[in-house]
């Protein structure tokens, strides 16, 4: 299974493009956080299904659909992030 690895600034807004960082391997977040914020941490998630390359008749509700999805990811790990803080 895949997974990524995720880090959040709890000091940034949800939505704000540094708010979260996204990295494919351990050894990218490790390096990327030893550098940015060293207390930091990354968690470890699966990643669930494939991308879908829009089509011309959809797209529109395509990118709506996946606004909505991350948006709720976004939600969802801040809420657990707020939850272990606790």
């Amino acid at each position: 299974m895949k997974t990524v690895w995720i880090y959040i600034d709890t000091h940034r807004i949800v939505g704000d493009e540094n708010h979260l960082k996204v990295f494919d391997t351990i050894e990218a977040a490790e390096a990327w956080l030893k550098v940015n914020d060293s207390e930091g941490v990354a968690f470890e998630y699966p990643v669930l299904g494939r991308v879908r390359t829009p089509s011309r008749t959809n797209s529109r509700l395509d990118r709506h659909g996946t606004l909505l999805a991350l948006a709720m990811a976004a939600i969802v790990i801040l809420a657990a992030v707020l939850l272990i803080a606790a």
